[in-house]
């Protein structure tokens, strides 16, 4: 059987809608035995009458009635296609995803995902943030054996007493006197868990890490992604991310 013919049930819907062929042909601006054979050709497919006419008025049959819930279903669902597709040729930027540590989503890059979101209200931004090598915290993560090896350089490192995977999480454990611990100098500004009652003292010599900004090899590039790479490029400028 064939498919559906989407102008032919826009033509039994107007036909329906607007009472007569007549009106209908000139809301599609067509000839009326245009829209006539339209509705003629849905008929003859399901081998079912659609529409009676008395006068100059039109009518759903029984069979018109139901045909009729599914033709405006598969109408709106066809409007709503069109848009969404129609948002590829009307500046849309694409979706970006981006992987990330939880202390640079903290930290670093919430005045840059603003500017962008600011800029291009369009790009759509996914951000990820898991187990990397910026997690502090985790026995798991890059940062935990910078520190293991700065810490090494004084003797056997010693074992933490508590382990987390965010950053604030280990402040507040420090803020209340339970242990000390060793965190990025980025998480020390303000509008952060408060360091008032905390001692904080930089480390001597300076452990630090570079923070990489990395592509997927291949992978075609958009509009969007180059948007996102050129601000987060803008990282390069500031001073390398130390740990105090």
């Amino acid at each position: 059987m064939r498919s559906l013919n989407l102008d032919q049930l826009r033509a039994f819907v107007e036909v329906v809608e607007r009472g007569s062929f007549t009106a209908a042909a000139r809301e599609l601006n067509l000839t009326q035995p245009a829209v006539t054979h339209q509705v003629q050709e849905l008929e003859r497919r399901f081998q079912v009458a659609l529409v009676e006419r008395f006068g100059k008025r039109a009518y759903l049959t029984q069979a018109g009635e139901k045909l009729i819930e599914h033709a405006r279903s598969l109408l709106d669902e066809d409007s709503r296609t069109q848009v969404t597709m129609r948002r590829f040729g009307d500046g849309w930027l694409g979706r970006v995803r981006v992987g990330t540590s939880k202390t640079l989503l903290m930290y670093v890059l919430p005045p840059i995902l603003r500017q962008l979101k600011t800029d291009h209200p369009q790009l759509e931004i996914n951000l990820k943030t898991g187990l990397t090598p910026l997690i502090l915290g985790s026995e798991n993560s890059a940062l935990r054996r910078t520190i293991a090896d700065w810490l090494a350089l004084a003797g056997p490192p010693p074992r933490p007493l508590m382990e987390f995977d965010n950053v604030e999480a280990m402040k507040s454990v420090v803020a209340v006197g339970l242990g000390a611990s060793i965190v990025p100098s980025l998480s020390l500004g303000a509008g952060h868990v408060t360091m008032a009652n905390t001692l904080v003292r930089p480390l001597s010599p300076r452990a630090s890490r570079r923070v990489g900004l990395v592509r997927l090899r291949g992978k075609r590039g958009t509009d969007g992604m180059e948007l996102v790479f050129a601000a987060l490029s803008t990282l390069r400028q500031r001073p390398a991310a130390r740990s105090t």
